[in-house]
């Protein structure tokens, strides 16, 4: 006698599909940040600039957008 999985049983099996979304969404995060901060640093040594204000300028606009795009693929 044969047992058919049950609504039960499937629920529990770990779906990997959900790791790889969240990873691919740590890596987005990450990525997006770093290219803001090199285009930040570029900048701020293209103008010469004593401090890293195009690099704090520049990483505040881009976390939220990256925040955003990133609740968007969540929900």
């Amino acid at each position: 006698m044969s047992k058919k999985p049950t609504e039960k049983s499937r629920s529990k099996k770990p779906n990997p599909n959900v790791a790889l979304k969240y990873s691919g969404m740590v890596f987005q995060i990450f990525f997006a940040l770093a290219i803001a901060v090199f285009i930040g640093q570029k900048l701020d040594e293209r103008f010469g600039l004593d401090k890293p204000y195009l690099t704090a300028l520049l990483t505040i606009v881009a976390l939220p957008v990256v925040l955003y795009s990133v609740l968007k693929d969540i929900l």
